[in-house]
């Protein structure tokens, strides 16, 4: 049997519409605030809740493989429950949530909390990268701090720039503090005050200046600008090029962009028209000298989009008689709210015209899944009841040229089944940061908790025996660790690694 990674094309297309955002960066709608709302008991009240639907409908707590998922778990609890005796408002509800989440590092679970309308956003003028060998850098600064551009962080209140990320961005994020691609993600947020009341904006700060001096500087707090996002977002790893895209940048040289695996109605034609191109014409660029691909802004979405790639740019024979990433088996968590939320997927697939997909595929594991709930089991093993036959012999690899793929390091869950699919179908050259990393728990839903304040996204399936193993990381064979991530360094940069300089 083998179960390939991403199998579900349209099924995951369903599944973010039902879903309605990404995980990586969604800001969820919430029921309006209201001002006598007892915040400290709302806390407790959704925090128990939503860990009684983890206990429910995630795989984890179930899972022989993973004895450690459920101590976690209850670690998470108690300490959100003790954080919530101290909330006294929207803010501090939006922690707690937050610091249960923490303790799975898990992208694909999350406890939110809502956008609120009067939630707290604030800054001090500046924002922070964080780089390897350099440390936290003052890579964004607004007009009266322009002082400060490039100076480094030393410490704050007496804290260094490591203990305060621990302590007010890692405790509240599900990102994974010993991977350096999550540092560089979450810096940005180093110096965002949201009003957590577990962890309090800093007050003085010291730097080094770019001239070697040093500066004391009390922070002066205020409302974030209406651009603060996409500035905090460029001083990571950029916000990437915004379309699908097959361009000739040099002579002997194309780059593909590939930012979107969750795209809407315009990047799914762009995408379609990208592999119809590399079918039908996609000669010159197979027999180019180099071919660069670029996930920057890839955070994932539906794995079938790269299989769909890898199949146009390589064909379909070649790239059939090449192994694929697969898994040994996939267990379903078996609930009743897993089961309706699988069928209330079936109507989306026919309205977007696959039919065959639910009759075929998902069908036979609501079936299942059924079954196992009604046998009270804890998990449905999806099964493939067609032979695995025998890999044909490859013929000669139809890509003469050098392919690179350049990933930032906010690469995660389908964009890294996309480089599974990449480096076992033929030589691909890893360029550019290391990648986020998954757990094997998949196939996200968001339910809404009691309050109407918050909502929890949870996986509904765990993958046994995955190829990439759990937590694992891809690094490049050449790692970029500039500041500047725009499109012209970016290039600069691929072009001197392609030309060996």
């Amino acid at each position: 049997m083998r179960l390939i990674m991403g199998a579900m094309a349209a099924w995951a297309m369903a599944a973010w519409a039902l879903a309605g955002c990404a995980l990586a960066g969604c800001v969820l709608a919430a029921g309006e605030a209201r001002a006598d709302e007892n915040w400290a008991k709302v806390a407790a009240s959704d925090v128990r809740s939503a860990h009684q639907i983890m206990l429910d409908n995630h795989p984890g707590p179930v899972d022989p493989e993973n004895p450690n998922f459920l101590p976690i778990a209850e670690e998470a609890l108690a300490a959100a429950l003790q954080r919530a005796e101290a909330v006294s408002g929207p803010d501090g509800y939006a922690a707690v949530l937050l610091g249960y989440t923490a303790y799975f590092r898990d992208g694909h679970f999350a406890v939110y909390a809502p956008d609120l309308d009067d939630a707290t956003s604030r800054w001090p003028g500046f924002i922070v990268a964080w780089r390897p060998g350099l440390g936290y850098v003052v890579a964004d600064a607004a007009s009266d701090e322009r002082g400060l551009k490039g100076a480094a962080l030393l410490d704050c209140d007496g804290r260094d720039g490591d203990a305060l990320m621990k302590e007010s961005v890692f405790a509240f994020s599900p990102a994974k503090p010993d991977q350096i691609a999550y540092r560089v993600h979450n810096a940005r947020h180093l110096f965002h005050d949201t009003g957590n009341p577990f962890a309090p904006a800093p007050a003085v700060c010291a730097f080094r200046l770019p001239s070697g001096g040093y500066k004391l500087l009390a922070l002066d707090w205020r409302d974030t600008p209406d651009d603060f996002y996409e500035r905090g977002v460029a001083t990571a790893f950029g916000e990437g090029p915004d379309e699908t895209r097959l361009r000739k940048v040099r002579d002997g040289t194309y780059w593909i962009t590939l930012p979107d695996f969750s795209p809407d109605a315009d990047e799914i034609e762009r995408l379609r028209e990208l592999f119809e191109r590399l079918i039908e014409d996609g000669d010159a660029v197979r027999n180019a000298e180099a071919i660069v691909i670029d996930v920057r802004g890839n955070g994932g979405g539906s794995s079938a989009w790269g299989d769909d790639f890898v199949e146009a740019l390589w064909g379909v024979v070649y790239a059939g008689a090449r192994p694929k990433p697969s898994s040994t088996a996939v267990d379903w968590r078996a609930s009743p709210a897993n089961l309706a939320y699988l069928k209330r997927i079936v109507p989306i697939l026919k309205e977007q015209g696959q039919t065959d997909l639910v009759e075929d595929y998902v069908e036979p594991i609501i079936a299942g899944l059924a079954g196992a709930v009604d046998a009270g089991a804890a998990y449905y093993r999806e099964t493939d009841e067609d032979p695995e036959t025998p890999l044909a012999p490859a013929p000669l690899n139809p890509v003469r040229a050098d392919v690179y793929v350049l990933t930032p390091g906010d690469c995660a869950s389908a964009c890294l089944d996309f480089l599974d699919r990449l480096f076992a179908v033929g030589d691909v050259t890893h360029i550019g940061f290391p990648t986020f990393s998954d757990t094997n728990y998949l196939e996200v839903r968001q339910q809404d908790l009691p309050s109407g304040h918050g909502k929890i996204a949870v996986p509904l399936k765990v993958y046994r025996g995955r190829a990439r193993a759990s937590g694992a990381v891809y690094e490049p064979a050449a790692r970029y660790d500039g500041l500047d991530w725009s499109d012209d360094a970016i290039r600069d940069w691929v072009f001197s690694v392609i030309d060996g300089s």
